[in-house]
């Protein structure tokens, strides 16, 4: 006969063979001492250093550091671990943690540093790790604290070359930032860099003619563009990090002075100049200057607002009564305001919003507002609009939504909202 019994997960089967009045036993043992992989690991990982350190502290942002934990059964590189992080010193324990903490992303094999974005400037902020092993067993290191740096206005004057006051058109070009600025000497108008370090005045020793002024900066062709001045008019300098060079007289055409409203297209620099008459479109290609305005169509003269949609340039020009929308394509002007709706003048405030361009416009009852152009036709997206009355001013694209200050039905100029 045979029967098995089950003592303390060991098991035995024994045979009983029955020979005359002789019994031989035979026995048989197998043992099974229960699961030996991770799914028995009821030990959580081991923490040796739990100091986590912080560097790189920013307004918003900032790393951890910390050493690596070790575990009895899951190889170090398969530990893993997610930060967090609390405004209050309310996550020391593992509950606690993620009762009260915020997690910094996503659990991550194998790290030893976190960089820690989104975070509110000049906040103390509680920080902590979570370390996990295969088993999901967790341990935890030791809460650390740092404060973010606060945002405020400082004053960068000090130790800075002959400045004086006034900040105004900057512009970064090769890292820096360019700015026009007065001096102390001649209380004129000059042009500084600044790096992070002392602001330095780059207006002297730097060749030419030029005398004083900067505005209307561009980058093009690793170059900066702006208008100067030679000591009786506005010009075009060009300026490459140590020379200011005016390019006004590597002319081809009418060009006489001022250099505003410039834009880059098709590898050109487009801006309004003067004749010595009239405001007109003149084009620049690193060479020379050349006068496009008489194109095409009934543009007048001047040149403002000028924006790249569509492959091509649309700028607000003159037909010589009003202020109108006109389309360049490199070889050709068109006047494109007749294009429907009861839009009637003007073209500011532009703004290019999903596929379309968003503009300031003054409709047949003298009253501007905000108007949609799509490459063919004018429209009027003013209807159906909550209390908006009138108005397109500063528009921004943040979050795809087009926002833009409007004066509502009672004149008073708030914020709105378009999507």
């Amino acid at each position: 006969m045979k029967f098995m019994r089950k003592l303390e997960k060991r098991y035995f089967f024994v045979s009983i063979i029955c020979i005359g009045l002789i019994f031989v036993f035979l026995v048989i043992g197998c043992t099974n001492s229960g699961p030996t992989g991770p799914e028995a690991d009821i030990t959580a990982p081991t923490v040796s250093d739990g100091t986590i350190t912080t560097s790189n502290v920013a307004k918003t942002s900032l790393t951890l550091s910390w050493t690596k934990a070790t575990d009895n059964f899951s190889l170090q590189s398969n530990l893993q671990y997610k930060v967090y992080y609390s405004t209050s010193d309310n996550i020391d324990t593992v509950v606690n943690i993620e009762a009260n903490g915020t997690a910094s992303g996503d659990w991550t094999i194998d790290i030893a540093t976190k960089n820690v974005t989104g975070i509110t400037d000049g906040t103390t902020y509680y920080f902590n790790v979570i370390v996990k092993d295969e088993a999901d067993n967790k341990a935890v290191y030791s809460m650390a604290s740092s404060t973010t740096i606060a945002l405020e206005i400082r004053n960068i004057l000090a130790g800075s070359s002959d400045y004086d006051n006034s900040f105004g058109s900057g512009i970064v070009y090769n890292s820096k930032l360019y700015f026009q600025g007065i001096d102390n000497t001649l209380f004129s108008s000059r042009i500084y860099e600044y790096d992070g370090t002392p602001i330095k005045n780059v207006s002297v020793d730097v060749g030419s003619d030029y005398n004083n002024g900067f505005g209307s900066g561009i980058v093009y062709n690793s170059k900066l563009y702006f208008q100067g001045n030679d000591g009786g008019s506005n010009k075009i300098y060009e300026y490459d990090i140590s020379l200011i060079k005016n390019v006004s007289v590597a002319v081809d055409s009418d060009y006489d002075s001022k250099f505003s409203s410039s834009v880059e297209y098709n590898s050109k620099l487009y801006f309004r100049g003067s004749n010595g008459t009239d405001d007109l479109i003149y084009e620049y290609d690193g060479i020379s200057i050349k006068n496009v305005s008489a194109v095409g169509s009934d543009y007048d003269n001047d040149f403002r607002f000028g924006i790249v949609y569509n492959s091509k340039l649309y700028f607000w020009g003159h037909n010589g009564t009003k202020y109108l929308i006109y389309e360049y394509d490199g070889s050709s002007i068109k006047n494109v305001s007749a294009v429907g709706s009861d839009y009637d003048n003007d073209f500011g405030s532009v703004v290019v919003y999903g596929v379309n361009l968003y503009f300031r416009g003054i409709n047949d009852v003298v009253k501007n507002v905000m108007y949609e152009y799509d490459g063919t036709s004018i429209s009027n997206v003013n209807v159906g609009s909550s209390d908006y009355d009138n108005n397109f001013v500063s528009g921004i694209v943040y979050n795809n939504r087009l926002y833009f200050q409007g004066i509502n039905d009672v004149a008073k100029n708030i914020m709105y909202g378009f999507w």
